[in-house]
C-alpha cells in the first residue's frame, strides 16, 4: 500500500519541511527534520596553578616554579608573587607539606598586598597598602618528650587553606611560612593557585 504524505500546519524548522506521515491502518506519525546547530564556545577565565621547588626565600615567602604542571592564564607571576590582571572574586588555594617540629609553632598564610591607589577612606587608613592576611593556618605542638613510648620518628603535616576573595586590577598574593627550615621540598607537596568564579 502507498504512503500519502499530508503537509503539516506546522511552519517550517530551519528550512527543513515538517511533515505528517500516514500509513493505512496506523496512527499518524509526526517527523520533524530539525536541523539542530551545536554551539561551542570558548570562554577564557583567570587561572593560575603553580608548585614550588625550593620552596621557600629567607622571608618566608615562598618561590614558585612556572614550568611542568603549572600554569597561568590571565594572572601573571612577578617576584614571587601572583598579579591579579581582573578585578573580580577568586578562590585562592595553597597546600604546604611540612615537618612537625617536637616544640614549636607553624604558621602557613595567603597574603594581599593591594597596589589600587588610595581612595579617602584608604589614605585615612593607618595601614593602608600593608599587607594583609586573607587565610592562615597556625599549628602549635609541644611533644612530651618525658613519655617512654616516644619514637624518634619524625612526623608530617599538611596545611592546606582555601577561600573566596574580592581581588582588584593590580593586587598581589603570595604565601608565607614562618619557619622555613619545617617546610619539605617537593613538586607537587606545596601548591598555590587561583581562578576567578
Amino acid at each position: 500500500m502507498a504512503e500519502s504524505v499530508v503537509a503539516s500546519p506546522c511552519p517550517q524548522v530551519d528550512g527543513q519541511v515538517t511533515r505528517v506521515h500516514r500509513k493505512p491502518g496506523n496512527r499518524r506519525h509526526i517527523v520533524l527534520n530539525i536541523l539542530v546547530a551545536v554551539v561551542v564556545f570558548t570562554v577564557t577565565i583567570a587561572a593560575a596553578f603553580i608548585c614550588a621547588n625550593p620552596p621557600v626565600d629567607g622571608d618566608g615567602v615562598f618561590r614558585w616554579q612556572t614550568e611542568g604542571d603549572a600554569f597561568q592564564q590571565e594572572l601573571t607571576y612577578r617576584n614571587r608573587t601572583l598579579v591579579i590582571q581582573k578585578e573580580g572574586i577568586y578562590f585562592i588555594y595553597s597546600k604546604i607539606y611540612y615537618n612537625e617540629s617536637p616544640c614549636g609553632l607553624f604558621k602557613h598564610e595567603v597574603v594581599r598586598q593591594t597596589t589600587q591607589f588610595p581612595t579617602l577612606k584608604t589614605l585615612l587608613s593607618p595601614r593602608y597598602n600593608d599587607p594583609m592576611t586573607l587565610m592562615q593556618n597556625i599549628r602549635y605542638r609541644c611533644l612530651n618528650t618525658q613519655r617512654s613510648d616516644r619514637t624518634d620518628r619524625k612526623e608530617t603535616g599538611n596545611s592546606f587553606l582555601s577561600g573566596a576573595f574580592e581581588l582588584k586590577t593590580g593586587d598581589l598574593i603570595y604565601v608565607k611560612v614562618n619557619n622555613k627550615s619545617l617546610v619539605l621540598s617537593g613538586m607537587h607537596d606545596n601548591f598555590f593557585g587561583a581562578f576567578m568564579i
